[in-house]
């Protein structure tokens, strides 16, 4: 039975019942429902504005994927980069670390050690130019002399305060003649090894006693 065929008055009747019934479109596999969402600008709220065109703003303007947005459903306001509605916005992942540059299985070379110690200020090192190993004879005049003039200043004026001691001593007995005369053989002997290392360029310390010069 058409619709022609039911009576006038009941026709009004469907009409009217179908001209009120709500018009509700649900979401589903067409799309056609949007969802409004609204976002801050300072502290304005903006929208409402459907999902597509919040993305344009939020990437189009000085609005950023960091911009509160709400949506019915949230509990409160949240910026757009939380949300998976805008997941697409934060770009792609970043790309993962390269690997660890594998480690050289060789060992590491070992400098070979130097002839000589390094300078500090425990070593003496030889003057430009150098000073000749023949003023270890000053020591004639006096013990420790060449020493000073080296370099060994506190090694040169212990051998003076020895020598002094000696030569006081000396004077009141003869047996201290024969301690001085060897004393004093030794310090020049001492004397020209250290000014002989310095001329050859091998620095010496400030204490080295009758130091090698190989």
């Amino acid at each position: 039975m058409g619709i022609s065929s039911l009576p006038a008055q009941n026709l009004m009747i469907c009409l009217r019942c179908f001209r009120s019934a709500p018009f509700v479109i649900q979401a589903g596999q067409s799309g056609v429902f949007m969802s409004q969402w609204y976002y801050l600008v300072g502290q304005q709220r903006v929208g409402p504005e459907s999902l597509e065109r919040l993305m344009t703003i939020l990437t189009s303007s000085t609005q950023g994927i960091d911009t509160p947005v709400w949506t019915e459903g949230m509990a409160d306001w949240a910026p757009a980069r939380t949300r998976p509605e805008f997941v697409q916005l934060n770009g792609p992942p970043p790309p993962p670390p390269p690997p660890a540059a594998q480690r050289s299985s060789a060992p590491t070379a070992v400098p070979p050690p130097t002839a000589f110690a390094p300078n500090t200020s425990d070593l003496i090192y030889p003057s430009e130019p150098p000073k000749s190993e023949g003023l270890c004879f000053l020591g004639i005049l006096w013990t420790g002399i060449p020493q000073i003039i080296y370099g060994q200043t506190e090694k040169g004026l212990l051998l003076v305060g020895i020598g002094l001691i000696l030569s006081i001593a000396a004077i009141s007995t003869c047996v201290l003649i024969v301690l001085f005369i060897p004393y004093m053989v030794a310090t020049i002997v001492d004397a020209y090894k250290v000014g002989l290392a310095l001329k050859r360029g091998r620095p010496v310390g400030k204490w080295e006693w009758f130091p090698t010069t190989t």
